[in-house]
């Protein structure tokens, strides 16, 4: 088995431990991997590398559902109804783009 130049983590929190090991193996985010998650948390903006990750729009589908529950709710005899939502790629440092432009201590 080769060796691995990049993981995709499905949470940020596990994409931060997975940088920690790298770096605890002296291994160098993003130049010997790189690493990448779903999430766009707090956490991962502001990590020793910055992570890049997916931002899900979670608040947008919490609204979204709430509002299809309200209207189902309304008429029983409604026909359930599906909602896709997009997501965000971030990227930074952890894929070896440092994306200047974002200012990460707005949280």
């Amino acid at each position: 088995m080769g060796e691995i130049n990049a993981l995709f983590c499905a949470t940020d929190t596990i994409a931060i431990g997975a940088i920690q090991y790298c770096h605890s193996q002296d291994l160098r985010v993003p130049e010997d991997v790189m690493v990448a998650s779903v999430g766009d948390s707090r956490a991962g903006r502001v990590a020793y590398v910055p992570l890049t990750s997916a931002h899900l729009h979670y608040r947008t589908a919490g609204d979204k559902a709430a509002s299809l529950l309200l209207d189902q709710l309304a008429d029983l005899r409604a026909r359930p109804r599906e909602l896709e939502l997009g997501w965000e790629l971030k990227c930074r440092a952890s894929t070896g783009d440092e994306n200047a432009d974002e200012n990460i201590w707005a949280l």
